[in-house]
């Protein structure tokens, strides 16, 4: 599987955003979850439903393959989201 799950996305916005205190707009938001889950998805994440031991067990272990390359996919997107100068820009970035 090449795209990350819906429920593993929701995961890694819990932990990104269990503690945040930082701004409440997009750009903001958006390049600290990039951020947390760029660390986050390298290690398997508790499945707290118990439907399951983890929600992202489709990833392999910890640091697998697949798992660096959402990292660095996150770490990309957060490096564009740094870049950007408007709002409009960050709206590009979803076009």
């Amino acid at each position: 599987q090449d795209r990350i799950s819906g429920y593993h996305m929701e995961a890694l916005a819990i932990k990104a955003f269990t503690n945040y205190r930082g701004p409440y707009d997009l750009r903001s938001m958006l390049g600290h979850f990039c951020n947390a889950s760029a660390t986050a998805v390298l290690h398997p994440i508790d499945d707290l439903t118990k439907q399951s031991k983890y929600v992202d067990e489709y990833m392999g272990k910890a640091n697998s393959r697949q798992r660096q390359r959402a990292a660095r996919h996150f770490k990309t997107m957060a490096q564009r989201l740094n870049a950007c100068k408007s709002a409009s820009h960050v709206a590009a970035l979803f076009r």
